[in-house]
């Protein structure tokens, strides 16, 4: 999805992002660049929330993020899915043309 939208959309795979106040790096899926606002966003996906490990990590990782002022519904986006929801690709294309907008 990402891809279609190059004229307005730049992104990179899992790139290092240091959060100052949890004091630690990070790697969102995606970090992508809305070309004509110049707005960055974050985007996690959370694909195991049936881990209760995997998922007290995201936790934790999600928090940091707000408190470094990243904002999930602002400049982190978020999706999920679980074992008997796979991700819903509507909703995928739903928020990249959201990002494309801002």
């Amino acid at each position: 999805m990402l891809n279609k939208k190059a004229d307005n959309l730049s992104y990179r795979y899992e790139a290092e992002l240091y959060l100052k106040k949890a004091n630690r790096i990070v790697h969102p899926d995606f970090t992508i660049l809305n070309k004509k606002s110049e707005k960055i966003y974050y985007w996690e996906h959370i694909g195991m929330l049936g881990d209760q490990i995997y998922s007290n990590d995201f936790v934790r990782k999600v928090n940091d993020y707000i408190e470094d002022g990243i904002i999930p519904g602002k400049q982190l986006i978020l999706t999920y899915e679980t074992k008997d929801e796979p991700l819903n690709i509507q909703v995928v294309k739903i928020l990249v043309e959201e990002i494309v907008k801002s």
